[in-house]
């Protein structure tokens, strides 16, 4: 009979909830690629990563901008007896230094979704 097998597939039976939170720009990692110091300007840099998050004035012509992005997905498991969860992340940075619209220097830093 098949009968022993549908008792534990009955109890396992169950959903799964996908849950998505996003905030910032997306920040391309192929754009980031592109940016060149001494060539790329902000035009350049707003028309990629749209409105930095973050302005700094750090003196006459120079200034610094970031660029943040963070996301979590977390899925749970709706079975009779429990609701595992499982979450994963990831967070980018992106900060560009400019002295007269010009890009001086640049630093990306980010993670991978991960649990």
């Amino acid at each position: 009979m098949k009968w022993p097998l549908l008792i534990p597939a009955l109890l396992l039976a169950g959903c799964v909830t996908t849950t998505q939170m996003e905030s910032g720009n997306v920040i391309d990692p192929a754009r980031v690629d592109e940016i060149t110091p001494t060539t790329t300007t902000e035009a350049d840099a707003l028309f990629w990563f749209g409105k930095p998050d973050e302005r700094i004035t750090l003196g006459p012509g120079s200034e610094q901008w970031r660029w943040e992005r963070r996301e979590s997905r977390t899925r749970t498991y709706k079975l009779l007896f429990a609701n595992p969860t499982r979450t994963t992340s990831a967070e980018h940075a992106l900060e560009i230094w400019f002295d007269d619209g010009i890009v001086k220097r640049y630093r990306f830093s980010g993670t991978r979704l991960k649990r």
